[in-house]
Order: structure tokens, then sequence, then C-alpha cells
């Protein structure tokens, strides 16, 4: 795993996972965006998903307490991303997440959505 922090609260970081399982049920696994096993392994306070565009691309949304460096708690941060999944090859996918904005062909209403969320904005790109 690592991370890059860019600033003003935006960065990009990439996770790779060796797991001991065929890639059918490994991609099940995490494509399950709403399930409780990847809320506790993420510590996410909530996940949705948003809107299915297709097989293979969805709008979802995650909201997640963050932590200060000095151990103080951040007010609820709320992600909302694409989420695509791209089958590479026989052996490996790639699960693509990136930040929903206005310019990435995003309906009125999910921008509607988002700008009256009451939760503390955030991006993230994965």
């Amino acid at each position: 795993n690592w991370l890059k922090v860019l600033g003003n609260g935006e960065g990009w970081g990439k996770t790779t996972v060796e797991v001991k399982a065929g890639l059918h049920t490994t991609a099940a696994f995490f494509w399950d965006f709403g399930s409780n096993a990847m809320q506790e392994i993420t510590g996410d306070t909530e996940r949705n998903i948003v809107k299915e565009i297709g097989e293979w691309k969805r709008i979802v949304r995650r909201k997640q307490k963050l932590q200060k460096k000095h151990g103080v708690r951040h007010k609820e941060r709320e992600f909302w991303s694409w989420m695509k999944l791209h089958k590479v090859d026989e052996e490996t996918i790639i699960i693509a997440m990136s930040p929903v904005r206005r310019d990435r062909g995003v309906s009125k209403e999910i921008m509607e959505r988002m700008m009256m969320s009451e939760a503390h904005k955030a991006q993230e790109e994965v």
C-alpha cells in the first residue's frame, strides 16, 4: 500500500493484494461494495452503491471518520467515487476508484445529491 498526499485534502494511492482464492471469488468480494466485511476492513461508517452504470461501472458513496495526527477525530468525511472493474487477463483484475466530478458525465440528480449532503466533502483516488 502507498498513498501520496497532494494537499488540500487530495491524494492518490495504490493497494495490491495477493490472495489464495480464485479470480472470480476475489473479484466478487471486492466488488460487493456494501458488504459488512468490507465495512469492517476499511473502517467506513457507511457504504452505498448510488448508481449502477452497466455491469462493471458504478458510483459509490462511503462515509468514514478520519483521525487527526493528535488523536482528535474529524467530522465524518464523505467520499463519492466512480468504481470500475477491468479484467486485464486471465489472472489479473483491476478495480479502480476515482472521485466523482462535474466534468465526468455525472447526471444532474447525482450532483444535487452530492451537494445536499451534510457530511464534509473529501476526495480520494485509489
